[in-house]
């Protein structure tokens, strides 16, 4: 994985893991999209990982 690449996929996780942490505390359920948005990094980010190893 190029460094270019490598920077933007921890980039990427960090916003996800604070995207997850935030949904965990919301008690009324208005954040729920969060949750959702953060799922879909995690497959963008494991298919960019399963790419840069092909």
């Amino acid at each position: 994985m190029n460094d270019n690449i490598r920077d933007i996929y921890l980039e990427l996780n960090a916003i996800s893991q604070i995207m997850h942490l935030i949904s965990l505390h919301d008690e009324d359920g208005s954040l729920a999209y969060l949750d959702y948005l953060a799922l879909r990094i995690d497959d963008l980010l494991v298919r960019l990982n399963r790419d840069s190893l092909e």
